[in-house]
């Protein structure tokens, strides 16, 4: 949800670097859920003990979130980070031609 406000914060070519740590705090965070879903999870000897129950996550319509919704959002972080990565090169090479091209 926060992603439209961060991509219209974070639109100027100098908010490289926060754009970046918005999307590595997003990994992370989804690797947290991850995480407290396992030690809270289904299964014969759960490491933690939450009430209520997890059983519900277990069924469909919610089983969809971390099967599908998870691993799609870290997808589309990772996807994110390799486009500022390309951006921020490629702003390289131009700046390296403008300089070469003056001298």
């Amino acid at each position: 949800m926060a992603a439209l406000f961060v991509a219209r914060r974070v639109a100027g070519a100098g908010r490289r670097r926060s754009a970046v740590w918005f999307n590595i705090f997003g990994i992370v965070d989804l690797v947290v859920a991850v995480g407290i879903g396992f030690l809270v999870g289904l299964g014969p000897r759960p490491v933690l003990d939450v009430t209520p129950s997890t059983d519900i996550v277990a069924a469909l319509p919610l089983v969809l979130i971390p099967t599908t919704a998870v691993p799609l959002a870290i997808a589309l972080h990772v996807v994110s980070l390799r486009r500022l990565a390309v951006a921020v090169r490629r702003d390289q090479v131009v700046t390296h031609r403008s300089v070469a091209a003056a001298a």
